[in-house]
C-alpha cells in the first residue's frame, strides 16, 4: 500500500517521478480518463503489483469512510422573549419556565448518530457507491400551552425525555431510524469533455419509521389536545435522482 503523493522506487532510481504524475502519464498512454479523480481528504489505496522492472501501477480503489458521533445536549435552554401582544424582542432572551421540569436533554439530542459511505471505480467509465445513515431519537417530553400567551408547546409537564404515551406505546425517545442509499454514474467522452449520467436512490428499503410524535398535551391553555401521542412526522419516503452533468 502506497499513499499518492509518496514517490515510487525502481530498480534502484532514488529520483523516481511523483506517483500522481506516473499514475497520470500512464492514463495518457493508454488513452484513458478517470470517471472520477480523488478529492482532498479522501483515502486511497493504491495496488502495485512487484514486476523484475520495478512496482507497476494497476488500479485506484476508495476505501469506504465511516462516521460515528456520540454527544449529548441537555439542559434548561433559554428562549426568545416574546410579549404577550406577540412583538419579538431579538437578542434577548430568558430561561424557560418550569424550572427541574425544564431541565434534561434538549428536543435535538441524538446520543448516536452513524454514516457510512463509499464508492468503488469499476471501471474506467462506471462508478458505483453506497452509504448508509442511522440515528438515535429524540427525546419525548409532555408540553402544555402557556396560560398567558395561550399557545402550545410552551410548558414542559414532566422532566425533559422522561417519555409520553404515544400510539405506539409508552416512549422516552422516538424510534432509532436508518436509511441506505445507493449511487451509480456512467461517464464517456463526448464534444471535447465528458458527459457523466447520474442515478441515485434514497432511502431504497422505504423505511417509514415515525421520527416525532405530536407532544403538547393542550392546543390551547386548558384545552386538550386530541392529537397528543400520534406520529406526526416520518422518514422521507424512497426517491429517485437522475442527472446529467458535463465536465469540460
Amino acid at each position: 500500500e502506497v499513499p499518492i503523493g509518496r514517490r515510487r522506487k525502481g530498480s534502484g532510481d532514488a529520483g523516481a517521478e511523483p506517483m500522481d504524475a506516473v499514475r497520470n502519464e500512464r492514463e495518457k498512454r493508454a488513452g484513458r480518463i478517470m470517471a472520477r479523480q480523488p478529492a482532498e481528504g479522501d483515502v486511497v489505496i493504491v495496488l502495485a503489483e512487484a514486476a523484475a522492472e520495478g512496482n507497476e501501477v494497476e488500479d485506484i480503489v476508495r476505501v469506504p469512510r465511516a462516521k460515528e458521533t456520540a454527544n449529548v445536549q441537555a439542559g434548561n435552554p433559554y428562549v426568545v422573549v416574546r410579549h404577550p401582544r406577540r412583538k419579538l424582542y431579538p437578542g434577548v432572551t430568558v430561561r424557560r419556565s418550569g424550572g427541574e421540569l425544564g431541565a434534561g436533554p434538549l428536543p435535538n439530542d441524538r446520543p448516536h448518530q452513524l454514516k457510512l459511505w463509499g464508492s468503488y471505480n469499476v471501471t474506467n467509465s462506471l462508478n458505483l457507491g453506497a452509504g448508509f445513515r442511522a440515528s438515535s431519537g429524540r427525546p419525548l417530553t409532555p408540553f402544555a400551552a402557556d396560560p398567558v400567551l395561550n399557545r402550545a408547546g410552551d410548558i414542559p409537564e414532566a422532566p425533559r425525555g422522561s417519555g409520553i404515551e404515544t400510539e405506539d406505546g409508552f416512549m422516552k425517545r422516538t424510534p432509532s431510524n436508518w436509511s441506505f442509499d445507493i449511487h451509480a454514474d456512467y461517464g464517456f467522452a463526448l464534444g471535447g469533455g465528458r458527459l457523466v449520467l447520474v442515478a441515485d436512490i434514497f432511502n431504497i428499503f422505504n423505511s417509514q419509521d415515525a421520527i416525532d410524535y405530536d407532544q403538547n398535551t393542550e392546543i390551547r391553555f386548558r384545552v386538550d389536545n386530541p392529537d397528543f401521542g400520534l406520529r406526526i412526522l416520518y422518514q422521507d419516503p424512497r426517491s429517485v435522482r437522475l442527472g446529467v452533468r458535463y465536465d469540460f
